[in-house]
């Protein structure tokens, strides 16, 4: 019974993305209204117990106008992919409500939320070094909200928790459900999430460049950011 509710839930929660072309699983439950909503709330928690540094310092003014020229290009890069896979856009930012902040904290690190919210942390400023290479990481954190990362992910967690449902109804001890799970996580969770980076890559890239960035600072980048961990 389980494994023809997962089926039914996989199959049915099926589409196809417009941007990569590949069949993505979200479940249609969970709208985009949904997820800015999520995001949103993220967003605030985050900004409360973290310390955003002057709106009108420097390097805050730098990120803002970063990020406006990526921004910028999102649609004529959504439209020029759909068109590449033969579909229609869906034109998910126009719904986007954009908000950029600059986090004072040693983190390497940026994000963007769904819906649009973004922040970077000053840690990752002496690892970009300029402004191209802060646009790489600006223009792949941006591309996983327009490709509804988040949202795959929770749509697959729905299915590993039938699978863990499944597993302890049917009287698996719980080291056997522990091998089960770490072999899944190796042989399914880190490809899928794998993927998605790399994913956000390949769009990030594609913004990067349509802002006027150069992408080939994407190279010199991560071989720092390694060298940084």
């Amino acid at each position: 019974a389980f494994a023809a509710y997962a089926a039914y839930y996989y199959f049915s929660n099926l589409s196809v993305d417009p941007i990569t072309g590949e069949k993505v699983m979200i479940d249609k439950t969970l709208t985009v209204e949904d997820e800015k909503a999520l995001g949103l709330q993220a967003y605030q928690e985050i900004l409360s117990q973290e310390r955003p540094v002057d709106p009108n310092s420097q390097i805050a003014v730098q990120v803002r106008d970063i990020a406006q020229r990526l921004i910028a290009k999102i649609e004529p890069v959504e439209v020029e992919m759909a068109q590449a896979h033969g579909l229609q856009p869906q034109h998910l930012s126009r719904g986007f409500e954009w908000d950029v902040s600059v986090i004072d904290s040693p983190q390497a690190n940026a994000f963007c939320l769904p819906g649009g919210k973004m922040a970077v942390y000053t840690g990752l400023v002496p690892v970009a070094q300029n402004a191209d290479a802060m646009a790489v990481v600006m223009g792949h954190e941006i591309s996983h909200a327009l490709l509804r990362h988040g949202a795959q992910r929770m749509s697959r967690a729905k299915l590993e928790q039938l699978g863990q449902m499944a597993g302890a109804m049917s009287g698996m001890d719980p080291g056997m459900m522990q091998t089960v799970m770490a072999a899944y996580g190796y042989g399914s969770a880190l490809p899928y999430a794998r993927s998605h980076e790399t994913q956000a890559d390949e769009i990030g890239l594609l913004l990067t460049a349509a802002a006027c960035f150069n992408p080939q600072e994407a190279i010199p980048l991560w071989e720092r950011m390694e060298q940084a961990k």
